[in-house]
């Protein structure tokens, strides 16, 4: 796979790379001002990402310090990251269809059958609504047991309308 390091702390408009994305350890917080777009991204220790519109990620994303982005940042295996990660949504796929199937097959299993029903179609922001006016729901889905901690993050950022500084 092709590997790109970032050493820039200030980068003007998007960065796209068909590889894998390193940001050089201890610069500090770097701040892209459009889209950060790659096949991994890897943020190396001491250095902060933070980007102007979305981080999208066709495997997966690596930070040592914080992730921000005024977007949303989008993942289809891992994310992992040490301090703290803010953004608009949280998503595990930038594919709607699959990640829709995704949500519909886990909320079937851990018996949400009223989530189900809400999520078949809409978009983000109309599930959210929608969920909202359901009395309880999010105290359930946040409470409930099953949830991986990256699962966990995703429903927050529906429920809440955005993450910030989730650690």
């Amino acid at each position: 796979m092709k590997e790109k390091i970032i050493s820039e702390k200030l980068i003007k408009g998007d960065i796209e790379f068909d590889g894998k994305l390193i940001f050089k350890g201890g610069l500090g917080e770097v701040r892209v001002e459009g889209n950060i777009k790659a096949e991994m991204i890897i943020v190396e220790n001491g250095t902060d990402i933070s980007s102007g519109g979305y981080i999208w990620s066709g495997g997966y994303i690596w930070s040592g310090g914080d992730i921000r982005s005024v977007g949303d940042i989008y993942f289809s295996y891992h994310i992992t990251f040490k301090l703290t990660i803010s953004c608009k949504l949280l998503r595990i796929s930038y594919d709607s269809d699959i990640e829709r199937s995704y949500w519909i097959e886990k909320m079937e299993l851990f018996g949400f059958t009223r989530v189900v029903e809400i999520i078949k179609s809409g978009c983000v922001e109309e599930i959210r609504e929608k969920l909202l006016k359901e009395k309880g729901i999010e105290k359930k889905l946040l409470s409930c047991k099953y949830w991986t901690k990256t699962e966990r993050l995703v429903l927050t950022s529906w429920l809440k309308g955005e993450l910030k500084e989730a650690k």
